[in-house]
């Protein structure tokens, strides 16, 4: 059958485990796969860029982040910040002044730059799946590769009932990481694929 969407997803799990007892927790399955797949899966479908308005000299980072790419000030002149410890921080900038920001670093769920700023920053960062639910029936990732969550779902399945010493565990998760390795490969040929190497200076 055809797996395009949270409910068809579902019933895929159930068929593929075979256990009509584990209906009520097939949401929970997804859910749990998604948490796996969020911490393994680099794919360039998951990067978005967002401007973040800062409150008192600090931002917000987005509910669905997951790790930065980069980091631009939107001043009169856009800038580029490099990122530094928290630790560094507090040494560089002991007295929190405030001028045009070079470094930032992450605190918890907030971002910071130094010099203290008032400006937007434009924020690239690789982002968290958009969940499966009732309300939001499919994702790109499920659109791209439905045997991935369906792995990752009865995994997840399997753990649940103590099913984790089995040959069928060992080959889901072997089979589920091949999936997700050749996802992530498939995104790094997307990006680089004859990008080809630029050499400064002279033409010989």
């Amino acid at each position: 059958m055809a797996i395009t969407t949270f409910d068809e997803l579902k019933t895929a799990i159930g068929d593929w485990m075979d256990r009509s007892d584990l209906t009520s927790y097939l949401a929970d399955f997804i859910t749990l796969a998604e948490g796996h797949l969020n911490r393994n899966l680099r794919h360039r479908k998951m990067v978005t860029s967002t401007d973040i308005t800062p409150t008192s000299n600090v931002y917000a980072l987005p509910t669905d982040y997951l790790h930065y790419i980069r980091v631009v000030e939107k001043g009169s002149i856009r800038y580029a910040l490099k990122y530094i410890e928290a630790d560094a921080a507090e040494y560089l900038y002991p007295s929190s002044p405030a001028g045009i920001p070079v470094h930032f670093t992450i605190v918890g769920d907030n971002l910071k730059a130094y010099p203290l700023s008032s400006n937007d920053i434009e924020l690239t960062y690789r982002q968290k799946l958009t969940a499966l639910s009732d309300a939001n029936t499919s994702n790109w990732l499920l659109a791209a590769s439905p045997e991935t969550y369906l792995r990752a779902s009865q995994m997840m399945a399997m753990q649940f009932i103590n099913e984790t010493s089995t040959p069928r565990y060992q080959a889901t998760a072997l089979l589920l990481q091949k999936l997700i390795n050749d996802l992530n490969e498939e995104s790094n040929l997307g990006e680089r694929y004859k990008a080809g190497v630029q050499l400064n200076g002279p033409t010989p």
